[in-house]
C-alpha cells in the first residue's frame, strides 16, 4: 500500500489492511515524504492502534526514522511518535551524519538519539569497529574546538526490563561548551 494523498490515506479501504495486520514494514525513502502522507491520518491512527494490540512496526532507512518522536534529516522534523523519547538518524555513517548531527544531539539531550546505519541486520565486527573509530574521532575534533566532557554514562535501553534479553547497549557522552 502506497499513497502521497491524506484524502486516500484517510479512506477506509486504504487502512483497513493494517485493520487485520499482525505487523507492517515501512519501506524506505524520503522520510519528509512519509510523514507528509500519514500524519494525522487515519492510517496513522491505524498503525497506532497495530501497536496498542501488541503488533509490530518495522522499517528500512525512512520507514524507521519515521517512527520515532523525531528524525533528522538536515534538521530536527516531526515524526510518528511510536517510539517515545527518540530521535533518529538514518545512515549514520553511511552518509558522514555522526559529525553534521553532533551539533543537534547535544541540543536535544532531553532524547535518546539512535544513529541507525547501513547492514544493521545482526552483529557485524566491521560495524563495531567504524562505529568506535567514527565516535572517537568526533569526540576528539569535539575538544578540539573547545568542548569539555561533563559526564559519560553507559547504560543498556530495554523496554521488557531485567529479563529483556534484547536490550540495547550505549555509551552517552555528555559535552558543555568550554567557557
Amino acid at each position: 500500500m502506497h499513497t502521497r494523498d491524506k484524502d486516500q490515506a484517510n479512506n477506509a479501504s486504504f487502512y483497513e489492511p493494517i485493520e487485520a495486520a499482525k505487523g507492517v514494514f515501512i519501506l524506505g525513502g524520503k522520510t519528509e515524504r512519509i510523514t507528509a502522507s500519514y500524519a494525522n491520518t487515519a492510517t496513522e491512527d491505524a498503525l497506532r492502534e497495530l501497536l496498542n494490540r501488541n503488533g509490530i512496526i518495522a522499517g528500512v532507512s525512512a520507514g524507521s526514522g519515521v517512527q520515532a518522536n523525531y528524525f533528522s534529516s538536515q534538521e530536527k522534523q516531526q515524526g510518528f511518535e511510536f517510539l517515545q523519547g527518540v530521535i533518529i538518524m538514518n545512515h549514520f555513517l553511511a552518509k558522514n551524519k555522526l559529525f553534521d548531527h553532533s551539533l543537534q544531539i547535544l541540543d536535544h539531550a532531553e532524547y535518546l538519539s539512535l544513529g541507525i546505519d547501513n547492514n544493521i541486520g545482526g552483529i557485524r565486527f566491521q560495524n563495531i569497529a567504524a562505529n568506535d573509530a567514527a565516535v572517537n574521532s568526533k569526540v576528539n575534533a569535539m575538544l578540539d574546538q573547545g568542548w569539555e566532557i561533563v559526564q559519560i554514562a553507559s547504560g543498556v535501553e530495554a523496554v521488557g526490563g531485567k529479563d529483556d534479553n534484547n536490550g540495547l547497549y550505549l555509551t552517552r557522552f555528555y559535552f558543555k561548551k568550554a567557557k
